[in-house]
């Protein structure tokens, strides 16, 4: 990990915001997944699909949230 100077760090607000590492992948969606994710991004004004996607990814990610809740169930709405 490297180091980045107080002057480089991206300022949002007054506040420093974290660095962003971001690389492109391909995820399969449903259809219906992906207008759920429209919706969501015109509903809260995201400003994309992608960011709608790493919202969702981030908050599960936090294990003091809703982790286990929403991986420890089996839901599959589209399996055969």
């Amino acid at each position: 990990m490297g180091f980045v100077a107080l002057g480089e760090i991206p300022m949002e607000g007054g506040h420093a915001m974290a660095v962003k590492d971001k690389a492109m992948f391909t995820v399969e969606l449903e259809k219906h997944q992906m207008a759920f994710l429209e919706e969501m991004m015109q509903h809260y004004d995201i400003p994309d699909t992608s960011k709608a996607l790493r919202v969702l990814i981030t908050y599960a990610m936090d294990p003091e949230t809703e982790r286990d809740r929403i991986f420890s169930d089996v839901r599959c709405f589209d399996c055969e």
